[in-house]
Formats: structure tokens, C-alpha cells, sequence
């Protein structure tokens, strides 16, 4: 395939020389254009075997990425494309026509492989409107070269929006013709960027051409590999919800009597519904697969609403009159949250070595005389700062204080490790591409 096309390009460049040195007339030409289509078809395949196969060579040089429509699916690409094959009715002698090497006829003229997109956006869609002329060489190669704004449906995966990659496929076929007749081949395996114009949204990562045949159809396909540029995403999206997530659990630390805390709460949930609006709005509406950006934003509603209702329980709690009597379970869970059995322990400890000090002889050993009153003492000691005087000194504000403090310390922890699981699975695919 490669020497098919760099004999090609062999061809062109020795037609170029010899059509400078030849002194070509209107009326050769005209000669010639009517020794080559007085008994030309066009309708038939462009070999003398009609059994015979057509090569054609296609390559795509993309110009611009237009736009990809995220929502629909829709990309909309500018390129140019080459199609090269041989047409072996369209051979001539220079020498008998002054020495022209080549001729410029219109697409009508001669056969043509018409290419058709296999996965359009809307209706099919016919690549070459027959604007372009083709140029005809005197080895009987045919090269036509026309610009084309390709329209073409392309899956879309928002799993790791946006940090996401997309795959693109631009693939085309010869309809009517079948791959015994006609096949489709390319001279690389890329796309070419000799003109491409980098895209604000999207980064070509990589461009492959694959050319295949699938039921008794010959296919070339172009896949475009895209990834998102996140700056603007993490700048507009992503940064603001990861701070309102974090401002959210700070509000249980504003003082009751402020008569904000809850105002404040139900104004950041709200904010969480905007920005998932925001999201819905600019990505498709697909269930398979469902963006993590979703996940992410409905455990932070789920946090914001769960805050908003404990803020209201803690009002209830700090409204409440300190003389009243607060229910021994209540006190107990307090005990827990306020880690007072760490201190327990704590105390103990230092005690039973007050204890030892004191009462160690000269020789550091504890008389014998003393071992009873230690143990004595030891018990009396563990036994002030047992419950019972927490439990009798727990009041309603404490109970209030206790509860705004330990939730403050839950939902920050849940907050940070939402955040930061998310935030690893998006830049661990972020590296893998």
C-alpha cells in the first residue's frame, strides 16, 4: 500500500516536470479531453477487467475540531480527504499531446467513489458534493482532493467528567459497491495535521485509521481520541462545590443565639441543587454511565440536609431550661462523646503513682504498715471520678454544646474523605491517558 502511493507521488512529480518542459495548446488538450471520454463511462467500474479490483486510497486531513456536542453527541469536524486510485481507461501518450501530463476534469466526468458516512448525526450524509475538480494523470492515476464539514454521531462517557477522554469514529464506505469491487485502503496510519487548528475545549490525543471489510462491504474508519481541557470545569464547577461542601458543616459551629445557623444551612443546600442543575444542563442525560460528579454532588446534598435537620434539633436543645431534667441515657452518651472515660483512666493512673511516691521508704520499697492505707486511698480516689459527678453536674447546655461539637467532627470527616475519594478517582484517570 505504501509503495502504491509513494509511486504516486513519483508519478506527480515526474507529470510536473514534463508538463513545464511540454508546450501544451488549447487544442491538444481538447484533443486529448475528447480521445479520452469518447467512449468513456462513468457508470462503470474504472478497469478494463470488470472483474478486476479498484483500489482506492483515502486519507483524511482534519483542520478542526468545530464543536462536540456533549448533550446530543454530535461532532462536527472540518477536513480535507484524498482519494487516489487508478482509472486504467484514462492513459495517454504525453508525446501525442504536446507533452501533457495531466488533465483537470470535473467530478461528473469520470467514476467516482462516492463515500458515505456509516453513523451520520441526522440523515446520511454523502461526502463529496462534486464542487472539487479531479485532476487525471497520463499513468492513469486519479487524485481528487475537496474539503468537507463531516457531521457525525459519536458516543459519549461522562464517568470522569472532566477529566474525561472520548473516542470518536468517522467511518466510511462505498455504498452500492461491494469489497470485491471496490476497497478501501490508507497510505498511513494516522490522521494528517498539516492544517489542524487546536480546538478551546478538546485536545486530540490520537488519531488511528483502520480499514476493514464487513459484510461484503469495504469500510476505512477514522478514530479521533479527544480529552477535555478541566480547567474551566475545575474552576467553575468542581472548586466552588468542593468549598461549599467544606463551608457546609462549619456553620454548626455559629452560637444559637446568632438565629442564623439554620438560613445559612438551607442557603448552601440550595446552592448544591444550582449546581446540579448547572451540570444536568451541560452533560447528557445518560443512565449507563452515570457521571461520578452525580455521586459526588448527591452525597454532599444528602450531608447538607442532614446538617440542616440536626441544626434544628441542636435549636431545640439549647432553648431548653438548664433546671429541667436531663434523661440518665442522654447523660451517658454525653460521658462517651466527651471521651470522659480517657480521663477516667488518665486519673487513675496518676493517682495510683501520687500514691507510690508518697509512700515509698528510703530503699524505694512501700512499708509494710502503709499497704492497707494505700489501698484504701486508691479505691476512695477511683471512686470520685466515677460517673455519678459527671452525670449530676450534666446540664442542657452541655448536652447542646456536646452535640454541636461532636457533629461538627463527624461531618468534617465525612466531608474530607468524600472529597478526597473522589478527587483520586478522578485524577487516577486523569494519568492514565
Amino acid at each position: 500500500m505504501r509503495h502504491f502511493f509513494l509511486c504516486f507521488c513519483i508519478c506527480l512529480a515526474l507529470g510536473y516536470c514534463f508538463g513545464v518542459v511540454g508546450t501544451e495548446s488549447l487544442s491538444e488538450a481538447r484533443s486529448l479531453y475528447d480521445h479520452l471520454f469518447q467512449n468513456y463511462s462513468q457508470k462503470l467500474l474504472p478497469v478494463l477487467n470488470q472483474s478486476h479490483l479498484v483500489q482506492v486510497n483515502v486519507s483524511l486531513n482534519l483542520v478542526s475540531i468545530t464543536d462536540f456536542d456533549e448533550i446530543s453527541g454530535e461532532l462536527i469536524v472540518v477536513a480535507y480527504l484524498t482519494l487516489i486510485w487508478i482509472d486504467e481507461q484514462l492513459c495517454w501518450e504525453t508525446q501525442q499531446f504536446g507533452g501533457k501530463s495531466s488533465l483537470v476534469v470535473f467530478p461528473e466526468d469520470v467514476w467516482t467513489p462516492k463515500l458515505s458516512l456509516i453513523y451520520p448525526f441526522q440523515s446520511t450524509q454523502w461526502l463529496g458534493d462534486g464542487s472539487a475538480h479531479i485532476r487525471i494523470y497520463a499513468n492513469g492515476f486519479v487524485s481528487w482532493f475537496y474539503g468537507e464539514v463531516i457531521s457525525a454521531l459519536c458516543s459519549y462517557d461522562t464517568t470522569f467528567y472532566p477529566f474525561d477522554s472520548q473516542s470518536c469514529k468517522l467511518e466510511l464506505t462505498t455504498l452500492g459497491w461491494t469489497s470485491t469491487e471496490v476497497k478501501l485502503e490508507s497510505p498511513v496510519n494516522n490522521v494528517y495535521l498539516n492544517y489542524y487548528i487546536e480546538n478551546d475545549e478538546w485536545s486530540l490525543t490520537q488519531s488511528i485509521v483502520e480499514s476493514y471489510s464487513v459484510q461484503e462491504l469495504s469500510f476505512i474508519c477514522f478514530t479521533l481520541k479527544l480529552k477535555r481541557k478541566p480547567q474551566f470545569p475545575l474552576i467553575y464547577i468542581i472548586g466552588p462545590v468542593i468549598l461549599l461542601g467544606g463551608l457546609n458543616y462549619w456553620i454548626i459551629l455559629l452560637p444559637d443565639d446568632s438565629g442564623e445557623r439554620v438560613s445559612c444551612a438551607m442557603t448552601v443546600f440550595l446552592s448544591f441543587s444550582v449546581y446540579m442543575s448547572i451540570i444536568s444542563n451541560n452533560m447528557p442525560k445518560s443512565s449507563d454511565p452515570v457521571s461520578y460528579i452525580y455521586y459526588y454532588l448527591l452525597l454532599l446534598m444528602l450531608l447538607s440536609g442532614t446538617i440542616v435537620i440536626l441544626l434544628i434539633v441542636s435549636s431545640i436543645l439549647h432553648k431548653k431550661v438548664d433546671s429541667s431534667l436531663v434523661p440518665v441515657y442522654i447523660k451517658y452518651v454525653v460521658w462517651i462523646f466527651r471521651l470522659k472515660f480517657l480521663r477516667k483512666q488518665k486519673n487513675r493512673v496518676s493517682h495510683l503513682d501520687d500514691s507510690k511516691t508518697e509512700d515509698l521508704s528510703n530503699d524505694g520499697t512501700i512499708p509494710e504498715k502503709h499497704r492497707t492505707d494505700t489501698n484504701s486511698s486508691q479505691v476512695g480516689k477511683a471512686e470520685k471520678v466515677s460517673p455519678d459527678t459527671f452525670y449530676a453536674e450534666c446540664s442542657w447546655s452541655l448536652v447542646a454544646s456536646t452535640f454541636d461539637l461532636s457533629f461538627f467532627v463527624i461531618f468534617g470527616i465525612s466531608h474530607t474523605l468524600i472529597t478526597v475519594t473522589y478527587l483520586v478517582i478522578l485524577f487516577r484517570n486523569m494519568t492514565v491517558y
